[in-house]
């Protein structure tokens, strides 16, 4: 374990405040579905185990006392561990899970499992692909890891759901309002969509990916925006001088007004520029 990885060990033990369940210190649409996904499997199912991939502790129950903590392994934030380099960010999750108070990993979480379910984005994939990659070899059959994410990573192609735009529109055309919601939250929606379906059970990628195929089948992806990109200096400068105006405006309608004029920027991208304008007027 690296000095890094143990110095931040140190800092979240040593850190006055008061631990909270996993459950109730994550948010976001996200989150609110895969706790929904579990609740709903464990009456059809029986024995799921639900773990966080954490940025901050590595592999954790959900049941776990945490630490509030600010770390991601997204790129372009302040509090990136990773900071866009795939090869540290397994470093550190590697040293994570080896070095808290109860060591775990993917691959030992599997031992004696029927199967594994990731939901995550590419950079979580990134950060836990080694540990992934053995977690697969573990299991009895390795199509039973089932990958839900919104982007191609060409290691873990035989496992991955790749979820796109067209489910956006076929979600829609169930019709069914808890089909509804954000494209932050369209991994886990479309996961708990399949795996709610599903007759097989442990779940395996060849099963649900004819499954997603059939979902998405006839769709057309919705018409991409013709957005311009700008750097960071470009919004913080479009953010200051609406600040200007009105020093209350709130980064989600000023996001949204950007958005209007044909400029493009992530949401995450935008919210962190409007609270370093904000605290540099502070």
């Amino acid at each position: 374990m690296n000095e890094r990885v143990r110095g931040w060990l140190t800092t979240l033990s040593n850190s006055a405040t008061p631990a909270l369940p996993a459950r109730e210190l994550y948010g976001g649409e996200h989150w609110k579905l895969i706790l929904e996904l579990e609740s709903e499997l464990r009456e059809t199912r029986g024995n799921i185990e639900l773990s966080v991939a954490s940025a901050g502790y590595g592999l954790v129950s959900a049941d776990a006392h945490l630490k509030p903590y600010s770390a991601t392994f997204a790129g372009r934030q302040p509090d990136s561990v990773a900071q866009n380099q795939d090869d540290r960010s397994s470093t550190w999750w590697d040293g994570l899970c080896a070095g808290g108070e109860s060591p775990n990993s993917l691959q030992t979480l599997m031992s004696g499992a029927e199967g594994l379910v990731v939901i995550a984005s590419a950079k979580y994939l990134r950060a836990m692909l080694p540990d992934l990659l053995l977690a697969r070899a573990t299991l009895p059959d390795p199509g039973n890891l089932v990958v839900f994410a919104g982007s191609k990573v060409d290691e873990l192609e035989k496992s991955l759901i790749r979820v796109d735009a067209r489910v956006q529109v076929a979600l829609k055309d169930v019709g069914a309002d808890r089909l509804r919601g954000t494209k932050q939250g369209l991994a886990a929606r479309t996961a708990k969509e399949l795996l709610c379906q599903t007759k097989t059970w442990p779940p395996t990628a060849a099963v649900l990916s004819e499954a997603y195929e059939r979902l998405v089948a006839g769709v057309a992806p919705p018409e991409a925006l013709d957005r311009e990109r700008h750097e960071d200096d470009d919004v913080s400068a479009f953010i200051a001088k609406a600040l200007d105006e009105n020093p209350r405006a709130g980064w989600t309608n000023l996001l949204r007004t950007w958005r209007a004029q044909g400029q493009a920027c992530e949401q995450s991208r935008f919210r962190r520029l409007h609270g370093e304008v904000k605290a540099r007027r502070s």
